[in-house]
């Protein structure tokens, strides 16, 4: 995973807009990225992206808890079905995305 390595990281300050993101517990681990997936976007829209650290002086907290997951696969792709993947590099990979 080439994102991992090549992530742009910006810093900004007193900027307003909104954070976006969800919760997933260790054993959802592959499927979605565990703890806290966060994103931001300016009101403005002049930077957004991938959130790794903030303070907040007055927010709005809205929750909104899932109880199910859903999840699509390409069953059709035969590239997909023969893929060889190497689940722990993944594992890590992710791990040093998401910081």
């Amino acid at each position: 995973m080439q994102v991992a390595n090549e992530q742009a990281v910006f810093e900004s300050t007193d900027v307003s807009g909104t954070v976006i993101g969800y919760f997933a517990p260790k054993m959802f681990q592959g499927m979605a990225a565990t703890g806290y997936h966060l994103h931001f976007l300016a009101d403005n829209k002049s930077i957004g992206g991938h959130l790794l650290d903030f303070k907040i002086k007055e927010a709005t907290v809205y929750l909104q808890p899932f109880t199910s997951i859903e999840q699509h696969l390409p069953i059709d792709n035969q590239k997909f079905l023969n893929k060889d993947l190497d689940i722990a590099d993944m594992h890590d990979q992710i791990q040093k995305a998401e910081g």
